[in-house]
């Protein structure tokens, strides 16, 4: 049985911080951070809804799966999605990693380089999310066309916070 986008055990959200930490910085997380982002999770706003839409579980559920499929889902959660879980995840994370000593620098650093590199880097990440989008589009946005047709999907019992 797949777990649930609201409750997940201590051992997914591992396996979610090792794959989402490989997509934002291209490292494997220290335990402090997966601790840290473990934690996170019993305050996450996206906990409070009252249910949740099909696209929501879908984004999480394919991003889980590895850094390119997590690379996809972002591109999308990011236009369509912006304050769905899949971002809050990748938000949370993301500050664990600019304050974790460990990861500082690959969040903060910067690197000296010349200007034409710049925006040739620029222009080569613009149209990589331009196609990665078009792709995303095609796969997620029926999904949440659907999604919006029927409403979210009622919360269980079990995983309310409070219960």
């Amino acid at each position: 049985m797949a777990e649930s986008l609201l409750v997940a055990s201590a051992e997914s959200l591992r396996r979610e911080a090792e794959v989402f930490t490989r997509y934002l910085v291209a490292r494997s997380p220290s335990d402090y951070v997966a601790a840290k982002y473990r934690d996170g999770h019993r305050v996450i706003p996206y906990r409070r809804l009252t249910g949740t839409l099909p696209i929501d579980e879908l984004l999480v559920r394919v991003a889980r799966r590895g850094v390119a499929l997590a690379w996809l889902a972002d591109t999308y959660g990011r236009i369509f999605r912006h304050d769905g879980p899949l971002r809050q995840k990748l938000v949370l994370l993301t500050a664990i990693l600019e304050s974790s000593p460990s990861f500082h620098e690959n969040m903060t650093g910067s690197r000296s380089t010349s200007r034409v590199r710049v925006y040739l880097t620029l222009l080569g990440m613009g149209l990589g999310f331009v196609v990665r989008l078009a792709v995303a589009m095609l796969v997620f946005g029926p999904v949440q066309l659907v999604g919006a047709l029927t409403g979210p999907k009622p919360r269980a019992e079990s995983e309310r916070p409070d219960g």
